[in-house]
């Protein structure tokens, strides 16, 4: 499909073409810029959701580190931000 829409938008270049042809044309490029920025918000989305994983993973294996260094519950939650909850699952694991 892309390659037949090249084809189509190189004719309407070389033939003029309708106004409709024309409107076509300008919003075919359209789609394609809307499209390119999504692209784009995507990636920088997915990098910043794969640094918050990567957070939450080194978090988790600090949790981890502290359960076997025996640290009282209380200090492992005030330091990490974790709640009861979490580090008991962490506990579980």
């Amino acid at each position: 499909m892309p390659e037949e829409r090249k084809e189509y938008i190189k004719k309407l270049e070389e033939e003029g073409g309708s106004k409709e042809m024309k409107f076509e044309k300008y919003f075919i490029e359209w789609l394609e810029d809307e499209k390119r920025e999504g692209r784009e918000i995507g990636r920088q989305e997915g990098e910043k959701r794969g640094e918050k994983l990567g957070i939450a993973k080194a978090i988790k294996q600090m949790v981890k580190e502290m359960i076997q260094k025996q640290m009282s519950d209380k200090d492992i939650m005030d330091i990490t931000k974790i709640d009861e909850k979490e580090l008991q699952k962490l506990k579980m694991a």
